[in-house]
């Protein structure tokens, strides 16, 4: 199991522009950014499988997650989401005053009635 990274304010402000509001009852696992011609952010947290939804709601993501499906992008360090068993995921464009982020979300479900919700948001 990873341990915990610390998530500053700067990370956070960066992060909540994805639409997603990281909270300090989820475990953050890590982030990364890129930044070239397009942007990319990409966040892993970890929460009680039951969380999951709200969680994705609360960012207004409402495409449906598809079971078996996975995102082939480059996850943050120390999550694996090729190894991963159960997962599933999704799509959706956020639209903001500054223009749009295509967002890839992948859910890995653990055996411990954990999840690990795997956000990549870019430019395009």
């Amino acid at each position: 199991m990873q341990q915990p990274r610390f998530l500053d304010d700067v990370t956070r402000t960066e992060l909540s522009r994805t639409g997603f509001q990281l909270t300090s009852d989820l475990e953050f696992l890590g982030s990364r950014s890129d930044a070239g011609i397009d942007r990319q952010v990409a966040f892993a947290v970890r929460m009680p499988a039951a969380r999951v939804r709200p969680f994705l709601e609360a960012a207004g993501f409402d495409a449906p997650l598809k079971a078996g499906q996975r995102v082939f992008q480059t996850p943050v360090e120390g999550v694996d989401t090729a190894a991963a068993g159960q997962v599933s995921a999704a799509q959706d464009i956020l639209r903001t005053e500054s223009g749009s982020l295509t967002r890839d979300v992948m859910v890995i479900h653990e055996d411990a009635g954990t999840a690990i919700v795997h956000v990549w948001a870019y430019t395009t």
